[in-house]
């Protein structure tokens, strides 16, 4: 189906209202024009009548000689178009007949009639339409009077011309039909001026308000301006308008809690998907430490009786470190194991029972254990520490284990010829361990998810619990580690340990 063409409300309102005008005012004009040439023509034939009655009376008083002069001098008159005196035989007394033999026959006609009757013989002949061409018979008024003369009776036969009253009519009819174009083009001018003001205007604006409403901008208002009816509808717009706007307020508002909602149950579900997770992870690490815990027992029994025999110094270095080494991973199935079987947080653990650890001391043992374990090859180490640390509330082990998954991520995270930067100093509350590096750095999507349980951002592909871990352990005794990095330009992780309280120790 093809597109249908409409017209708009200005062309419509302008197009009726400029043929309702037209029209009417064509229907006047006429009328009053038809009207005045009626009375036009109606004071001609008076004038007319009254013209042959004077003209009659004075021939009637005159010889024979006498008429012939005066029908002579009247025959030059333009007023007239036939003049013609018979006597009471029909021949001409003056004049002479003209025109074909029907016309002569009907002024016989009109002649004997008026000698017949003391009236008047009239015969009007006009168009009746102004469109009507002027053929032959040629407007005019023809009159046959009788009357009793010197030689007897008589009768005048007058024919009056009345083109002047039609070209009269038809100039004025030009005029009104001017007149009525330019009145009608004020008319119309001046109805789409109104129009336009009271019905145009307010549409197209409220057209406007509309497409704007329906391309979501609900804050558009209309003017209510124009004519009652467009008030009143402008008015119910806008209340359509903040309605709308209401709504979408209220669905805006309804969408966000729908968000924080979904959000907290993704958190919900995520948290306790990793709660199972580390739940399944406590169980796995309490069966495996009661398993390890007998035969490293055994080991240590070995390392003891090995140590007592007696053996040459170097062995006796390397005994010591394997035994040190045992009682270390001793120490974390224990916590492992403590952690596997506590119902509480470990964040209230942070008291004064907690134990206490020289970080320098700590620092020192965890370098040179990694050293001989060959983790810093082909990377440079750099050690900046204070002459003087006070204690820090927290297990040697415990933060032993923090300093290696710090220190082995670093080294994970750098090239070949990287650098590694150990530093610490201490405040009034705390003691600071900073471990930074000079590698890949993390993202934004990787700092906020570092120290989730089993996010694992390295290139080693770890199992994600050393940074969850050491996060764990600090919460334990009221520390806290924070991440800087940048991507492509390395990271920096800050441990925070508090120092324990009521010691007087100065500040550095």
């Amino acid at each position: 189906m093809g597109r249908v063409r409409r017209t708009s409300l200005r062309t419509e309102i302008i197009i009726s209202t400029a043929l309702l005008v037209g029209a009417a005012l064509l229907f006047i004009t006429i009328l009053l024009i038809r009207l005045g040439e009626n009375d036009r023509l109606a004071e001609q034939v008076r004038s007319y009548r009254t013209q042959s009655r004077i003209l009659a009376h004075a021939l009637a008083q005159l010889d024979p000689a006498a008429q012939q002069r005066v029908l002579h001098n009247l025959r030059a008159e333009e007023s007239l178009r036939a003049l013609l005196l018979v006597n009471d035989t029909l021949e001409p007394a003056a004049g002479r007949w003209s025109g074909d033999a029907a016309e002569k026959a009907q002024v016989r006609q009109f002649l004997r009639r008026a000698l017949i009757q003391s009236e008047p013989v009239l015969e009007l002949r006009h168009p009746a339409s102004w469109l009507e061409p002027s053929g032959a018979e040629a407007p005019g008024l023809q009159v046959a009077r009788g009357f009793q003369g010197m030689t007897g009776k008589q009768a005048l036969y007058l024919h009056f011309p009345l083109q002047q009253v039609r070209a009269r009519t038809l100039e004025q009819l030009q005029l009104a039909l001017w007149i009525c174009l330019g009145y009608g083009l004020v008319l119309i001018g001046a109805s789409t001026h109104i129009l336009r003001r009271a019905v145009i205007t307010p549409v197209e604006a409220l057209t406007g308000v509309t497409e704007a409403l329906m391309h979501g901008r609900c804050g558009v208002r209309v003017d209510p301006e124009g004519p009652r009816e467009i008030a009143t509808l402008g008015q119910s717009f806008n209340q359509m308008a903040t309605s709308l706007e209401q709504n979408q307020v209220e669905q805006r508002r309804q969408v966000e809690e729908l968000e924080d909602k979904n959000r907290e149950l993704s958190a919900t579900r995520l948290s306790l998907m990793q709660a199972a997770r580390m739940a399944s992870v406590g169980h796995l690490a309490s069966g495996m430490a009661h398993e390890i815990g007998n035969p490293l027992s055994a080991v240590l029994a070995y390392l003891d009786l090995a140590r007592r025999k007696g053996c040459a110094e170097e062995c006796t270095d390397l005994l010591k470190r394997a035994d040190a080494e045992a009682r270390r991973i001793d120490h974390i199935i224990r916590d492992m194991l403590d952690y596997a079987a506590s119902d509480t947080s470990p964040a209230h653990k942070a008291g004064k029972d907690c134990p206490h650890s020289d970080p320098v001391q700590v620092i020192q043992e965890t370098v040179e254990m990694l050293r001989h374990q060959g983790v810093f090859k082909q990377r440079h180490l750099q050690l900046d520490l204070a002459v003087q640390l006070p204690e820090c509330c927290i297990p040697p082990n415990h933060l032993q284990q923090i300093l290696v998954n710090l220190l082995l991520n670093a080294r994970d995270a750098t090239a070949p010829d990287g650098n590694i930067q150990i530093t610490a100093c201490a405040y009034r509350e705390t003691v600071e361990l900073a471990v930074q590096d000079n590698g890949s750095g993390m993202s934004r999507e990787q700092q906020q998810a570092a120290f989730d349980p089993f996010f694992s951002g390295g290139k080693r592909g770890g199992r994600g619990l050393g940074l969850f871990v050491c996060y764990q352990q600090l919460k334990e005794c009221g520390g806290d580690i924070m991440l800087s990095s940048t991507w492509g330009e390395g990271s920096c992780f800050t441990v925070m340990l508090k120092r324990p309280t009521g010691k007087d120790e100065e500040n550095p």
